[in-house]
């Protein structure tokens, strides 16, 4: 069996979506391959109308924003202190709590005199 009939039957045998992402790769291989590449303005218009045809729904600007901050690793899940074992309310009756009552810091001594590292 040649590459070409091994490639045919796979294909065949995966679900249409599966066979679209595959024919979305070969595509890319032979735009990346190619000498005259379209300007990215026109493959992302094409980009676009594939998806629309697809029924997908676009991205909105603040989906946009966390989906880059997603794969730039700035974006975390904030847990709240709860999740992260804190007991409930901790904060809100711990800050501030010495407000009233300044903490002081007494005279520490004098400190050991030691001989210097070479």
């Amino acid at each position: 069996m040649s590459a070409e009939q091994e490639l045919l039957t796979h294909w065949r045998s995966l679900p249409q979506e599966k066979q679209q992402e595959v024919l979305d790769f070969v595509e890319f291989l032979h735009l990346k391959n190619s000498a005259n590449k379209p300007p990215l303005v026109e493959r992302l218009r094409e980009i676009r109308s594939k998806i629309v045809d697809s029924g997908q729904d676009l991205l909105n600007e603040d989906e946009i924003e966390k989906e880059l901050a997603s794969r730039r690793g700035g974006l975390t899940q904030q847990k709240t202190p709860e999740e992260l074992g804190w007991p409930p309310g901790f904060f809100e009756q711990t800050a501030g709590c010495l407000a009233d009552d300044p903490i002081q810091r007494y005279p520490q001594g004098e400190y050991e005199q030691r001989e210097q590292l070479d």
